[in-house]
């Protein structure tokens, strides 16, 4: 049996060192605190950059990624912190097996001033509406 993966690794700028401990305590909120039905970390792991002066954040799946919870929680830190500009990522489904349509991915980009979705794609779907372009029906 195969097992299906998300996989994932972007970084994040606070802006600030003081904004690392916040952006830490929004990952590890518990659901009753948060308003949310899980927590975030249930969706990805997050380092901290620990080197002096920085303010970055690691966000990263080695298994099984929920690329939503990335969103959510960028979204969350950008109202928080003031944060604007572009940021974005992009992921890697996987199977352990190789099987037809096991593997595929996409990327966002997001607007961090208004939270809103730039750009997005999908690899599986991108090569579904090429195909059907070139005149492939199946």
């Amino acid at each position: 049996m195969a097992d299906y993966l998300t996989l994932f690794a972007a970084e994040l700028d606070v802006r600030v060192p003081a904004n690392l401990a916040r952006a830490r305590q929004f990952y590890e909120e518990s659901p009753a605190a948060s308003g949310r039905e899980t927590t975030f970390r249930d969706g990805f792991d997050l380092n901290i950059d620990e080197r002096p002066g920085l303010s970055r954040l690691r966000i990263f799946a080695s298994q099984f990624g929920d690329t939503g919870a990335v969103i959510r929680f960028v979204r969350q830190c950008a109202r928080e912190f003031g944060l604007t500009g572009p940021w974005g990522f992009e992921w890697a489904h996987v199977s352990t097996k190789p099987m037809l349509h096991s593997f595929g991915g996409g990327a966002l980009v997001l607007d961090l001033t208004t939270g809103d979705t730039l750009a997005w794609t999908d690899t599986h779907g991108w090569l579904v509406r090429q195909l059907a372009k070139a005149g492939r029906t199946s």
